[in-house]
């Protein structure tokens, strides 16, 4: 048995793909092996969308209270389910988390790791975001004694976490993706114009200034057919983005969907041309990514531009007609965008080949026994 303990936020931004992340993680999970998943949100009310997972609220105006409740519940679900493995969502180091680890010393704990937090964290340059990092530096040093085993989403975390720990008790599994659609889904319908697709959070690495401008370079034009940005998401940058739009002459041309989930987001995936991952990763503070966007392009059969390198797609030769790699700069970004569109109309079947590499390779159905031999080892 395994329990599942994440923290998700507010779900919004970032956290509205962790929840579905989880959510798919989970429904691949219970065909193996029996889960409880519990999710804490630090908002008042907790949308709770899966039967599957149980959602508990952690709000307080205080984050340190917030903290306290969140561990306080860990103790309890820990309790609750004696003979579970427990597998958490790492929640960065501190005395908190250090006084649970240390109550469940003879307990099997892992812990998934999404990115290099020291590195991520302070990229927004707030005092709060340098004082997680040293609590982070100081207090990881006594909670990796009690952690079983790491699970890194890419080699760059890993290779990270290996100057502290034993490699040994390093895995990498990157993310994965929930499969849905059947192959007739993914015809595209005909239209005259260009549909581009951001989707995910908006933060200050996600770049769409760059690609705005980008486009207002060549009159939000490829091949005399207009270009579509459509924006699904929300998260910090969001009202700074729409005023770049708002005072852009090709303003009509920026869809803004806010949040979608489920059936409402795939419903306009289908009809997406060309997908856009975060085009100023450096930002963020890594090199290297395995991003749920890029795997629900591939999943859509929507040809995507990138910049950071995954090891899901950059090492494999199938996935060449997939993506294009891109620099910064406008002229490489337009370039690739009129190559994929380019690739996809002489070779339609690049768009099957996509949502069938997704189903095999990508989905989390693929992935969950990587899991369960590290859990059950």
């Amino acid at each position: 048995m395994i329990l599942y303990l994440a923290l998700i936020g507010d779900g919004s931004g970032s956290s509205a793909g962790v929840i579905e992340k989880i959510e798919a993680q989970v429904e691949s999970f219970k065909k193996k092996v029996n889960i409880v998943c519990v999710m804490f949100s630090t908002t008042k009310k907790v949308e709770k969308v899966s039967s599957q997972i149980i959602y508990e609220s952690i709000y307080s105006k205080n984050r340190i209270f917030q903290r306290i409740k969140m561990f306080h519940l860990f103790d309890i679900y820990t309790k609750l389910y004696p003979n579970a493995n427990v597998l958490i969502r790492y929640p960065l180091s501190d005395l908190l988390f250090l006084i649970y680890l240390m109550k469940n010393k003879n307990r099997k704990i892992y812990v998934e790791r999404q990115t290099i937090e020291t590195t991520e964290i302070i990229s927004d340059h707030r005092l709060i975001s340098y004082l997680k990092v040293l609590l982070e530096i100081i207090f990881y040093n006594f909670t990796k004694r009690y952690i079983k085993h790491e699970i890194a989403v890419t080699s760059e975390i890993a290779r990270h976490l290996s100057k502290y720990r034993n490699k040994n008790t390093i895995s990498i599994i990157p993310n994965g993706v929930r499969s849905i659609i059947s192959s007739d889904d993914i015809k595209k319908p005909s239209k005259d114009y260009i549909d581009i697709c951001y989707i995910g959070n908006i933060a200050n690495w996600s770049g769409l200034d760059i690609l705005i401008k980008a486009f207002e370079d060549i009159n939000f034009k490829i091949d005399d057919r207009n270009i579509i940005l459509n924006i699904i998401g929300e998260g910090v940058k969001l009202e700074k983005l729409k005023n770049i739009a708002m005072h852009s002459k090709f303003r009509n041309n920026i869809i803004f969907w806010g949040k979608l989930e489920g059936s409402n987001k795939y419903k306009v995936l289908l009809n997406m041309d060309i997908g856009v991952a975060s085009l100023n990763p450096k930002k963020r503070g890594l090199k290297e990514g395995s991003n749920l966007k890029n795997r629900e392009y591939c999943l859509f059969g929507i040809p995507f531009i990138k910049v950071d390198y995954d090891s899901e797609f950059d090492s494999i030769s199938e996935c060449k007609n997939f993506y294009k790699n891109v620099r910064n700069n406008n002229d490489d970004i337009i370039f690739s965008i009129t190559q994929l569109l380019k690739n996809v109309e002489i070779y339609p079947e690049i768009r099957m080949q996509m949502k069938e590499y997704a189903r095999k390779k990508l989905s989390w159905d693929s992935k969950i026994d990587k899991y369960m031999n590290i859990i059950q080892s």
